[in-house]
Order: structure tokens, then sequence, then C-alpha cells
């Protein structure tokens, strides 16, 4: 999933999707390329957390900025 345009979802598919975006980081195993990607790793985690805290049904609109290694997480579309 590209999160570079506004992707508008479920709390529970953004989860889902966002931990896919973990998991291709994960796939390659050179340690140079986790250690370079470190940052973007954490900003999932912390899209993950704030969006545990929604409920799993509500709609979101989520963007991910890349060079600030930023999401924006918005309610509704």
């Amino acid at each position: 999933m590209d999160y570079t345009e506004p992707v508008t979802a479920t709390v529970a598919q953004h989860i889902a999707n966002i931990k896919g975006l973990i998991e291709d980081l994960c796939k390659n195993y050179d340690i140079d390329f986790t250690l370079e990607n470190l940052d973007i790793i954490a900003e999932c985690r912390r899209a993950i957390e704030i969006l545990k805290t929604k409920s799993s049904g509500l709609i979101y609109t989520v963007q991910f900025y890349d060079g600030l290694d930023y999401f924006e997480i918005k309610e509704g579309m």
C-alpha cells in the first residue's frame, strides 16, 4: 500500500496495511537498509499505536509524508 497519497479506509485496514509496510521493510536482509529505515519503522509503530486507540470500523484518512517520515491521521474522508 502506498501512503504517499491519502488513503481512506477503516482503522483495521490501515493497521493491516501499515504492518504490511513494516514486513516489506524487514524482508530485506541487508542490515544497512534496515538501519537506514529505522525512523520509518518507528513512525509506523507510532501510527499503529494511535490507530489502535480508535474503533476498528471507523473510517480514517492516512497519508505518509516522505522526507518528514510522518503519518498524518485524520478522521473521516
